[in-house]
């Protein structure tokens, strides 16, 4: 994505053409973004094995990329873009997660992680959740933020909503950043309370501004249970993770 060719979110054909172009969505040689994917994972399995204890069954799997983080497949439909990643075994719906092709309230959860909804129109996705997913349903929310220390010398630091550009695999990619506040509205508006969160990268951020390498500075991350314990940290931190109920 050329990084002075635009000023508006990427499209859904551009996200398309992207993630057919690389070898792989997380490779161990990208540190950074390997971390946090362990990171997603850990969050993901903790609440699934909640819900699963009070018996919820079928969940949504946006943007997946044929990634279940731990979840077995019988419960998971997988919705993406395009069907690179999935496997036989995995059963999946090519579709905007935008527009879900899906009736109202019929699944018990939804995961919208992996940066999924920094490609798309939040209050759309969201909108979508909250229309397919039963009350007292389950989702999973993970998203950058727009207060990343990282993106401090950008215009749109700390915007609820504003296109900035970050690093994957090496590449300037152009993505919407979103504040943490604006995603929470969101989610009280369409219908969600957050039961938990947590943050990533709290300190990698603020060495990424001086080492400018992704895999030297996400060594901090390491740190990140002790650092989103202070308000300035989580206020810097570069990805942010909640667990919401669709209230009844």
């Amino acid at each position: 994505m050329d990084e002075n060719a635009h000023t508006s979110g990427p499209t859904p054909d551009e996200v398309r053409n992207f993630y057919c172009a690389v070898s792989s969505v997380y490779p161990e040689s990208d540190r950074w973004h390997a971390a946090t994917h362990r990171w997603v994972s850990s969050f993901v399995q903790r609440e699934w094995a909640v819900c699963q204890a009070s018996g919820s069954g079928r969940w949504l799997n946006l943007g997946s990329a044929g990634e279940s983080h731990g979840i077995r497949e019988r419960h998971l439909l997988h919705v993406d873009l395009q069907p690179r990643w999935f496997t036989q075994a995995q059963q999946y719906v090519i579709a905007d997660v935008q527009s879900l092709p899906f009736a109202d309230a019929s699944f018990d959860g939804c995961l919208c992680v992996g940066s999924v909804i920094n490609y798309c129109d939040a209050a759309r996705v969201i909108g979508e959740v909250a229309r397919v997913v039963r009350p007292g349903g389950t989702l999973v929310l993970e998203f950058e933020s727009s207060g990343s220390w990282e993106l401090l010398w950008q215009r749109g630091f700390r915007n609820y909503a504003a296109v900035m550009y970050t690093f994957y695999q090496g590449q300037s990619i152009r993505l919407w950043a979103y504040a943490p506040e604006y995603i929470r509205r969101l989610l009280c508006n369409n219908g969600f309370s957050i039961i938990r969160q947590d943050y990533k990268h709290c300190l990698s951020t603020i060495a990424l501004l001086g080492c400018r390498s992704p895999n030297v500075a996400a060594r901090l991350h390491v740190l990140d249970n002790l650092a989103a314990r202070w308000n300035w940290a989580r206020a810097g931190a570069s990805n942010v993770i909640c667990a919401c109920v669709r209230r009844l």
